[in-house]
C-alpha cells in the first residue's frame, strides 16, 4: 500500500492515525527522523506532504528544491523510492 499526497496535516492527527490504526509508515521520517516540511515551497516550516507505505522497505526519500521545483508548485514534492517486499 502507498498513500501519497498533501494532507493538511500541520497538527499531525492524521499522521497518528495512519500510523497506528494502519500500521502504515512515512517515508522521509523514516530516513530522516522527522516529517518532511514542503509549505510554502520558497521558505517551508510546515509538514504538509506525506508519503505512506505498508508493505515496502524504503530505499530513499528526499525533498526536492531548488528554483525549477519551487515555479511547479507552492508546495515543495516529496520522492521516495521503495522496493515491494517479497
Amino acid at each position: 500500500m502507498i498513500l501519497a499526497g498533501d494532507f493538511n496535516d500541520w497538527r499531525r492527527s492524521v499522521h497518528q492515525r495512519l500510523s497506528s490504526a494502519l500500521g502504515l509508515f512515512e517515508a522521509y521520517e523514516q530516513q530522516h527522523r522527522e516529517l518532511p516540511k514542503t509549505y510554502p515551497a520558497m521558505l517551508p516550516c510546515l509538514a504538509m506532504d506525506r508519503i505512506y507505505y505498508r508493505g515496502f522497505q524504503m530505499i530513499t526519500a528526499d525533498i526536492k528544491t531548488g528554483s525549477a521545483w519551487n515555479r511547479v508548485s507552492d508546495h515543495r514534492a516529496v520522492a521516495a523510492e521503495l522496493q515491494l517486499l517479497e
